[in-house]
């Protein structure tokens, strides 16, 4: 079963119906798999936004985080990149958000009360706070701090889980590549980072 979707169409059927403008609760459940439809747009547009804002996809942010010479210069390049391309990476980011909310097998799902538009929910915001982490992981500053975003990703993945199993095999990717860079960043470190990694291999198996 999908006890994560029945539980949440559950207690939109038993509001009253003074909250719910008096629809009925077929059109309730088809409305929240429309909004769950329309976050999920939102949130693709965000991450193709962030991956070239950030330039994600031009580097190895493993190796990025191993070389400490070059960050500065990089960063430096990066920022006037940043503010040259805004018009670009925005336009982009939209027109990917749009064709895949108006894709036909994504249309199908949000017009209709089905699980798969919460599962196409948690599927891009996973992918949303992936690119969190890996922006995290490649600042310098002091604020920037990707263990916060591998605790809440793992919450966000069992969420997930509860709503589909198949999840998992869009998960087992990020979760390597999440230990894989954590290991790197934290490796030969004196800050208790292979107690945090511990912790986070315990956090994605439970």
């Amino acid at each position: 079963g999908y006890p994560l979707y029945t539980l949440l169409v559950h207690l939109i059927s038993i509001m009253p119906k003074n909250m719910t403008f008096n629809t009925t609760i077929a059109y309730r459940a088809n409305f929240f798999c429309a909004i769950l439809s329309a976050l999920s747009s939102s949130l693709i547009t965000s991450t193709i936004y962030n991956m070239k804002y950030y330039n994600i996809i031009d580097e190895n942010i493993v190796l990025k985080v191993q070389s400490k010479s070059n960050k500065k210069s990089k960063q430096q390049q990066q920022q006037r990149q940043q503010h040259d391309n805004t018009i670009y990476y925005t336009f982009s980011s939209i027109c990917g958000g749009t064709l895949y909310g108006f894709s036909p097998l994504v249309w199908t799902y949000a017009v209709g009360s089905e699980v798969f538009a919460m599962n196409n929910f948690f599927a891009s915001y996973i992918l949303y706070l992936t690119c969190k982490y890996v922006i995290a992981l490649s600042r310098t500053t002091e604020n920037s701090n990707p263990l916060l975003h591998a605790y809440y990703g793992s919450f966000i993945f069992g969420l997930g889980l509860c709503n589909q199993h198949t999840l998992i095999l869009y998960e087992i990717p990020l979760i390597l590549y999440i230990l894989y860079t954590l290991y790197h960043k934290y490796n030969n470190k004196a800050d208790g980072g292979a107690y945090q990694l511990s912790m986070i291999v315990l956090k994605l198996t439970i």
